[in-house]
């Protein structure tokens, strides 16, 4: 790969619509709440309480004890929260709204007062009980049943290193480029550096196992061939091992085998051997054929089988199984006692003799055996099956630039260096290391160390990790807080240095997979949350609530035409009809839009004189809309001439039932007179 390595180019998204990951310099603050809670979460009583969701954006652990909740800007030391209450890193929690007054540390929590539906003031405020964190004022506005409100941040993300930037890697063999190689004695001549390559960095020797999907190697259903010898003249050959064998003169079909004199086993016959085998002899030789593509991948060997009355099961000329079979088979034996119960599936198994299946083609041999020569019934139906396995490395997905051999027996550590850009006039207000790390390593954004995970307090060239990182943590990208160091990023070209360690130089194992982040909070409002999320991030918001539409001439039966005025009160949103009974939309129906923004939207239909179907819907951009409303107008001329299957309408009374009918029985209104 070529020396001359492009700076990773800077990626951004904005206008972010999520509540902020890291938001360092952030108060805890109440996030979301819901003042009529009709439905969505009960607390420890059943009672579907308000409820109050703080949210703690740092990456660092927080204890809100002695913080206050109110609802009263003119007492706002009304509720505290006991000591400790502790809120992890990015995490949430719940208070109760209920007026219960439960502050136990460690249990639910109630405030002491309820929200009130119809709007009213709200704040979260600090231990010296003036200073507020944050506050809904005057009031928040009327609230509406399991639709929760709260702060809805519109963040900017600048993902400065991402997975998969391109890398300088070495491994180094002595002190001699110091701390230079960090970034702080720019420009560093790292054309000597051997590894070149996309991050992540690392390498894995650790072998895991994945179990695969289960396969049918044998199946129902499938070729078969079988004899029923007269002598033992055939000897054991017929078992497999030995192939080829020429049993081209074999009963050829397909499984199951056998016969019955009644009916019980006829669905399951697909090779019939009555003629030749009852009472005849007790045997009947079976061979199926099967290939096996990926022999490594099979981690399981199970028999299925449905038989009456014994068998002997063979694979490639190795006994696998024997069930009521005597000990000293024969070429007429039979079954030691009676399996009434043949049309059930009773499973083997059998994976101590996965040995017995080889690569390519093999052999199911079965030696089936009857109770009795004059025994009415017998049959061989088996299923052979396996689930696969995968070998993968537990860092396999992760690595992009192998260094085991530069490495591995040779050095615990490694130096890796990425380029970056900044763009002019940034100023980030977070700055967040994400990693993926084993087992420890110490950042540098441009000489200046930002964050060290299991790192010594002296490190040096050959340092080791004081800590084993745990598997199942590494592969999860762990978000560190920087901000503090922000003043180390520079307009333009930037270098992030990571001094990657393992345990040792023997480890098994490295993976260095770093990214980072600089984030601003462009705003924060307060907004409608339609999927209400206690203890989560909030979801999609809403400005406001559309008004529900109102009609002036309510669903019923007619008989003289009318007008309908459907209106909505929310200024500046528009109502959306159908009159052929499908739902309204914004891609469906007919709009009709207000006069301007700052007028409620109202329509009139005139002269509505036959059956109608009216549905409605008031909807608004970024707003929540309305239920869709229904109105049916019926006029009884038009149900007493009604076609039998009138257009648009369903053909069926429901799914799985007859055909519909929509005529009015003539003899029931043949001598009304409508008129």
């Amino acid at each position: 790969m070529g020396r001359n390595m492009p700076v990773g180019e800077t990626r951004r998204a904005c206008l972010e619509p999520l509540e902020p990951r890291v938001l360092l310099s952030g108060d805890v603050f109440i996030s979301e709440f819901m003042a009529v809670n009709d439905s969505t979460i009960t607390d420890e009583n059943g009672r579907y309480s308000d409820w109050i969701e703080l949210h703690n954006p740092a990456l660092v652990t927080v204890d809100v004890a002695g913080w206050y909740l109110t609802d009263n800007a003119s007492n706002l030391t009304k509720w505290q929260l006991p000591a400790p209450t502790v809120i992890s890193e990015d995490g949430y929690l719940t208070v109760f709204a209920s007026n219960q007054d439960r502050r136990v540390s460690g249990s639910e929590l109630h405030t002491n007062f309820k929200l009130d539906g119809g709007g009213e003031y709200l704040a979260l405020v600090h231990p010296d009980g003036v200073t507020i964190a944050n506050e809904f004022a005057p009031a928040y506005p009327p609230q509406v049943a399991d639709i929760s409100y709260g702060v809805d941040v519109q963040m900017q993300v600048d993902k400065l290193v991402a997975a998969g930037f391109p890398a300088t890697v070495t491994v180094p063999a002595d002190a001699s480029d110091a701390l230079d190689w960090t970034g702080g004695s720019e420009p560093f001549d790292d054309a000597g550096w051997p590894i070149v390559g996309p991050t992540g960095v690392g390498y894995d020797t650790d072998v895991v196992i994945v179990l695969g999907p289960e396969i049918k190697l044998v199946n129902l259903g499938v070729p078969a061939k079988a004899f029923i010898p007269l002598d033992d003249s055939l000897g054991t050959a017929w078992r497999g091992g030995s192939e080829p064998f020429d049993d081209s003169g074999w009963l050829t079909g397909s499984t199951g085998v056998g016969f019955d004199t009644g009916s019980t086993y006829d669905s399951m016959i697909a090779l019939d051997v009555e003629g030749a085998m009852h009472n005849v002899n007790q045997t009947a030789y079976i061979r199926i054929p099967f290939q096996v593509d990926d022999l490594p991948a099979l981690s399981t060997l199970i028999l299925q089988m449905r038989n009456d009355d014994g068998f002997v099961a063979f694979i490639n000329g190795q006994e696998v199984l024997s069930v009521r079979a005597p000990g000293a088979l024969s070429w007429n034996s039979g079954a030691t006692a009676a399996h009434q119960a043949g049309y059930t599936f009773d499973s083997y198994d059998l994976t101590a003799h996965l040995g017995a299946v080889v690569a390519g083609a093999n052999v199911l041999a079965i030696h089936g055996l009857n109770y009795g020569l004059g025994d009415s019934d017998f049959l061989v139906m088996p299923r052979l099956k396996s689930r696969l396995r995968y070998f993968e490395y537990v860092y396999g997905g992760d690595i992009e630039t192998d260094v085991v051999a530069e490495m591995k027996d040779v050095n615990a550590s490694a130096y890796m260096r990425i380029p970056f850009t900044v763009a002019e006039g940034a100023d980030y207000g977070t700055l967040a290391l994400q990693r993926k790390y084993d087992d420890g390593f110490i950042a540098y954004i441009n000489g200046v160390k930002v964050a060290e995970r299991n790192a010594p307090g002296s490190p040096a060239w050959n340092s080791a990790a004081t800590a084993e990182q745990l598997d199942d943590d590494a592969l999860v990208f762990e978000t560190i807080g920087v901000t503090d160091y922000t003043s180390a990023l520079v307009e333009g070209d930037n270098i992030l240095a990571i001094h990657a360690l393992n345990t040792g130089a023997a480890d098994t194992d490295l993976l260095a997979l770093p990214e980072l982040e600089g984030m601003n909070v462009l705003s924060t409002t307060h907004r409608y949350f339609a999927t209400p999320t206690p203890d989560g991030a909030n979801n999609l918001s809403f400005t406001g609530l559309v008004k529900d539409t109102k009609f002036s001439v309510d669903r019923g039966l007619f008989t003289d035409p009318f007008d309908v005025t459907i209106t909505s009160a929310t200024a500046g949103a528009t109502i959306i009809y159908t009159l052929d009974g499908s739902k309204p939309s914004w891609t469906n129906g007919i709009q009709v839009l207000p006069a301007d923004g700052d007028t409620p939207p109202t329509l009139t239909l005139s002269g509505i004189g036959n059956t109608t179907t009216l549905r409605a819907g008031a909807f608004k951009i970024t707003w929540q809309p309305t239920d869709i409303d229904t109105q049916s107008y019926i006029f009884l001329a038009d149900v007493l001439v009604q076609p039998t299957n009138p257009a648009g309408w369903p053909t069926n009374w429901n799914p799985s039932g007859g055909p519909a009918d929509y005529e009015m029985e003539p003899g029931l209104h043949s001598d009304v007179d409508m008129t």
